[in-house]
């Protein structure tokens, strides 16, 4: 009866059905990328149905380890995000605007977000690292000269600076709630091919991270392993980063969140290893409890490995075409942030439900001829 009565349907009347149909949207990966992804269509398109699909949920995502500072890198120099400076900078200041408001927002708390001000030090002028980061962007910025007091007499230099930090093991809850709130599906599992969800979904998302190597046959992509501590130090009102010379191995960072301290940290290039170091921990309680002995006898609550997405030709964040057989499904990458993830990723949330948004309409005019 169902087809008979299609089959009738004045023309104008199958449009209006048309019109009212729910677009299925499939975000691909629930870390903080593809989180804030969601929430964005979810939010902002009405007519999209969104799903979440993850082998990993919050709190077992690389995104959740994270230790959440807001440090907006120099676009001018050489980075992990690309090369298109007016387009990476749109995406910090975005981010940095949804971060802002959040922090004076009562949601603050439970996002776990917040205001931090702290320290950058260098032993030396040649080590200071300021020219990689958009200095204007933070919210209060000065260098400190040699002959300025700092809290670390064995460092000359530095800079006092404040910013936002996102503990994202309250921040990424907060996301999930948000999405599941405005009518978003969580579904756990693996994709092993796009070509699963032809027939399923009319728009795709990948926010995979590392995962686009074997989903996507992305060979750019380079696995960078970091690690680090999480202790409760409630006496930890700043942070601390030291930075020294590339052969020197004592560089450290103290970054408190709402609910604790991360210490860190390790930047190793093509190394998968998820398990901890105890060579790595070590290292690093020693390089801190050299510059903040306070810490010394600190016992970690946990500690924390995960592999950066970093991609060699910086962010991946289009509209392609994927074509199997007769069949096409509109996909959006928005994928390969690195590092950065936290410090980008509501401006690229943002992009890419742009181009969501794009694509739909250009489907709602194919489904009304």
């Amino acid at each position: 009866m169902v087809r008979v009565f299609q089959k009738v349907l004045p023309n104008s009347f199958q449009r209006r059905i048309n019109m009212n149909k729910k677009w299925r949207v499939c975000v691909i990966g629930a870390g903080v990328i593809g989180l804030s992804t969601a929430v964005n269509i979810v939010e902002n398109i009405p007519d999209a149905k969104v799903t979440v699909i993850a082998e990993k949920m919050t709190p077992n995502t690389t995104s959740d380890g994270a230790a959440g500072i807001w440090l907006p890198p120099n676009a001018l120099n050489d980075h992990e995000l690309g090369t298109d400076v007016n387009r990476i900078r749109k995406w910090c200041i975005e981010t940095r605007e949804h971060l802002g408001n959040l922090c004076r927002s009562s949601e603050a708390g439970n996002a776990g977000v917040q205001l931090l001000t702290g320290y950058h030090l260098f032993k030396t002028k040649n080590d200071s690292n300021e020219h990689m980061y958009d200095t204007e962007l933070f919210p209060r910025y000065n260098l400190l000269s040699e002959d300025q007091s700092k809290p670390y007499s064995e460092y000359k230099y530095g800079s006092h600076f404040t910013t936002y930090l996102a503990e994202c093991r309250r921040y990424l809850p907060w996301l999930m709630n948000r999405f599941l709130r405005h009518g978003g599906v969580l579904q756990e599992g693996k994709i092993k091919s796009l070509e699963e969800l032809i027939g399923k979904f009319d728009i795709v998302i990948t926010c995979v991270g590392v995962g686009a190597k074997s989903l996507l046959g992305d060979e750019s992509m380079v696995a960078v392993r970091g690690q680090l501590i999480k202790v409760s130090a409630p006496w930890m009102k700043n942070f601390v980063r030291t930075f020294s010379s590339s052969e020197d191995a004592s560089d450290m960072y103290i970054y408190p969140g709402v609910d604790v301290v991360s210490l860190g940290g390790t930047y190793q290039v093509n190394n998968c290893d998820e398990e901890n170091d105890q060579g790595d921990i070590d290292r690093i309680s020693k390089n801190v409890a050299e510059v903040v002995p306070a810490l010394k006898n600190v016992k970690p609550l946990f500690c924390w490995t995960g592999i950066r997405p970093c991609r060699k030709n910086g962010v991946r964040l289009e509209l392609d075409m994927v074509e199997y057989g007769k069949d096409k499904l509109p996909v959006i990458h928005n994928y390969g942030h690195g590092s950065f993830g936290i410090i980008v990723h509501w401006g690229c949330a943002l992009e890419a439900t742009d181009l969501v948004r794009k694509c739909l309409s250009q489907l709602r005019l194919t489904s009304r001829l």
